[in-house]
Formats: structure tokens, C-alpha cells, sequence
């Protein structure tokens, strides 16, 4: 069951349709009522989102302005559609479909650390131990993240380095909530930063993220060129920095729409990285995960679940003995 806060008649009327039509039930509902499996508000809607204990997914406007109080409280935000464009609307109500199967699957899931159904094969048992971990994302991701560090909070891993897809003014509190949520540390990059193990450093909402070798030292740069299929930050921008960079590391390609980050972490692959790509059942869109797949760029095709712990297996260290034989 899906309660509704806030939506106008109009809106109301679309979401009750889509939402039936997707297997869900609709209704009014207060923040608080247990009875939902996830509530969908459209801000500004007054009410006290504090209170609710199911996960809230916000609607907003474009480049809304909403307190830090209120983002806290939602799980996923979602931006409304153009109403102008029927093709618009129509791609916003499976995007925003896609996202409440996702949040109301993920519900309850502690994300165990479980072991991976399937091992690492000779080849990847004979590559040296990764140097860094560089991460595409999009809609669906905040969940998927949560998921995901939940499984490597205890696991000594080497910096990451992620490009997810959000409205610029929810990442710093959407790193704030996972980095409670799961312990793992996290931080949205500065220019400058050295990247350190244990650390993943999200590139900013509305910069994109390369990473440069310097004095025998990963450097994250920001920079503020084109965006690359329509997003800044880009994953494509991220991957194709880390080819540069002359050491060896996993890609990870996550849920998401569009296909930004497919090149890339194709190229990556062509140069000796592992490479791994979520499953499609797992994804709340599996439009960035097909685009790689379908370019060749994903080694390893790993459910959600699996692949943080594939990444611990991947990364822990190895004898030279063991990488060479």
C-alpha cells in the first residue's frame, strides 16, 4: 500500500492510476501510518515527515528549494516531470514506479554480509589486489548504496570514488544519511582531496569528478566542463580519468537511466580492470547496467547483494606468488 501526501488533484488523479495499474494500492494517508508501505509527497506539503515510519519518497519541482530537515526524511527524491510533454511524463511515471518497487523490496533488508554465490575464477584470483574502486549510479541509487555499504561496513577496502545522479541540493544530506545508516565513512570531494582507504568520496551534485596521480598520490579534481550525455557529474567523466591514471582498480556500473558510463567503463575494462555490473533484476532501472553490458564493458554481472561482498573478496590482499601463478 502507497500512501499520497500532498499531490494536487491533478497529480493525485495521475499517481493513483499508474500506481494501480503497477500492482500497488493507493490512498491518502498520514505520515505516520504504519499501515503503508511507502509514502509518495510532493513538497510543499506541510506535514510533519519526522514522524513517518515508512521510507518517503519526495517529489519536487525542478531546482526546488527544500530545508535540510525535510530531505533527511526521504529515502528518494524524485523530480517531477514536464507536464508540457506527454514522452516526459510517461518516462517519469516508469522512472518513478521503478524507484517504489525498489524501496519497498529493499524495506526490512539488513543487507547481511553473505557470501557470493560465485567465486572469484582464475583470472581475477591472479590480478593484484585493486588500488581504488570507481562507481557509476543513478535512479534507484540511494537505496542501492544503502544496501551495498551496509555489506562492506567491516571490509578494508580501498578508496571509492562514486558519481551518483541527484539533485545537487539533496548529495550532502543523502552522504550524511548513508554514511549514519551503514558506518561506512564517506564524503562529498573537495578539489584537492588525496584519496585515502576506507574512504568513498562522492563527486558533487553539479561538478564532475576526475581523479589525477600526483607525487604517488590519487588527487580528485573537480571540474566544471560540459556535462556528458546530459549529466554533470558524469560516471564517463570519473572512468575515463581512472584509465589515466596507471594503476589497476574495479568499475562498477549501478541502477540507473541512460547509458552514461558505458564507454568508459568499457575502456576500463580493455586496460586490465575488473569490472562488474548490477543485475537487471536487482535494479530499480537497468538502463546504465544494459548500455555496459551491451557494450561489452561488464566482466562480472552480480546481483545487488553480492556485490559488496564480491568487492572484499576482489580487493583483499594478495602474495605475489598468488597474483602470478
Amino acid at each position: 500500500m502507497v500512501g499520497l501526501i500532498g499531490a494536487d488533484a491533478a497529480l493525485a488523479g495521475m499517481l493513483v492510476e499508474w500506481l494501480h495499474a503497477a500492482g500497488f494500492e493507493p490512498r491518502a494517508a498520514e505520515p505516520a501510518d504504519p499501515g503503508n508501505a511507502a509514502l509518495l509527497v510532493r513538497w510543499p506539503c506541510g506535514a510533519d515527515l519526522a514522524g513517518s515510519r515508512v521510507p518517503v519518497v519526495l517529489l519536487v519541482e525542478p531546482r526546488a528549494a527544500v530545508p535540510v530537515e525535510v530531505q533527511r526524511h526521504a529515502v528518494e527524491v524524485v523530480e517531477l516531470p514536464d507536464t508540457r510533454d506527454i514522452k516526459s511524463i510517461l518516462e517519469w511515471s516508469k522512472l518513478l514506479i521503478s524507484v517504489l518497487r525498489a524501496v519497498t523490496e529493499s524495506r526490512g533488508s539488513s543487507a547481511p554480509a553473505c557470501a557470493v554465490t560465485t567465486p572469484l575464477d582464475t583470472k581475477e584470483q591472479r590480478r593484484v589486489a585493486p588500488s581504488l574502486i570507481a562507481i557509476g549510479v543513478s535512479t534507484g541509487g540511494p537505496v542501492a548504496l544503502q544496501q551495498f555499504f551496509s555489506s562492506v561496513r567491516a571490509a578494508t577496502l580501498p578508496p571509492m570514488a562514486i558519481v551518483q545522479h541527484i539533485p545537487p541540493a539533496f548529495l550532502t544530506v543523502l552522504v550524511e544519511r548513508l554514511q549514519q545508516q551503514t558506518g561506512y565513512r564517506m564524503q562529498v570531494a573537495r578539489d584537492g582531496d588525496v584519496l585515502r582507504p576506507g574512504i568513498a568520496y562522492f563527486a558533487p551534485g553539479d561538478r564532475h569528478l576526475r581523479l589525477v596521480h600526483e607525487h604517488a598520490q590519487t588527487i580528485a579534481r573537480l571540474t566544471d566542463e560540459d556535462p556528458r550525455r546530459g549529466h554533470r557529474p558524469a560516471a564517463e567523466v570519473l572512468f575515463e580519468s581512472c584509465a589515466d591514471l596507471g594503476m589497476r582498480g574495479v568499475g562498477v556500473i549501478m541502477t540507473g537511466m541512460g547509458q552514461d558510463g558505458a564507454q568508459g567503463l568499457l575502456r576500463l575494462r580493455q586496460i586490465g580492470w575488473a569490472t562488474v555490473g548490477q543485475t537487471e533484476s536487482t535494479c530499480a532501472i537497468y538502463g546504465m547496467p544494459r548500455a555496459a553490458k551491451a557494450a561489452g564493458a561488464v566482466e562480472r554481472e552480480l546481483p545487488l547483494a553480492d556485490i559488496g561482498p564480491f568487492l572484499t573478496m576482489l580487493c583483499k590482499p594478495r602474495s605475489p606468488f598468488e597474483a602470478t601463478k
